[in-house]
């Protein structure tokens, strides 16, 4: 799935395509050109950044988790897939775009995907979420590493 790593010297815990197969292509690349001037080296410079800081917020909030952070690849699919999720997100409210329902009223049509990004940070440490492809390195009981 992923590679992680980017020029920028991150590691991201999934691929611009990731972030394209739960978004779609044309929404990840209409978020991610700020300017609207469909530059396409300003385009991927977004996209990185937005896998970038969507993987290190990861870190962050599951630093006092039962899991080293950060991750080491091969990535867990769950892991890639909250990745992406968090990403295009962070692409979408940055630039600015406000959905609107049937009515004309302001809707999140994207409130789906932060459930699953909180969901999943409280199943990690409420140990709904394992990563069996781990082994154990912190002295803390079920705790898993890669």
């Amino acid at each position: 799935m992923s590679s992680g790593s980017s020029s920028s010297g991150c590691v991201a815990y999934c691929e611009r395509s990731d972030v394209e197969a739960v978004y779609g292509v044309e929404n990840v690349k209409k978020w991610a050109d700020l300017d609207n001037d469909v530059d396409p080296v300003k385009i991927e410079a977004r996209i990185t950044w937005a896998r970038c800081l969507a993987s290190e917020r990861i870190n962050v909030r599951l630093a006092s988790s039962p899991y080293d952070v950060p991750f080491l690849e091969p990535f867990p699919d769950v892991l890639v897939d909250i990745t992406a999720r968090l990403s295009g997100l962070l692409l979408h409210d940055s630039r600015g775009v406000e959905d609107l329902d049937a009515e004309g009223r302001p809707t999140d049509v994207l409130q789906t995907h932060r459930n699953e990004y909180a969901r999943f940070i409280q199943d990690v440490y409420a140990g709904r979420i394992r990563f069996p492809e781990l082994t154990s390195t912190k002295r803390v009981p079920g705790a898993f590493s890669l």
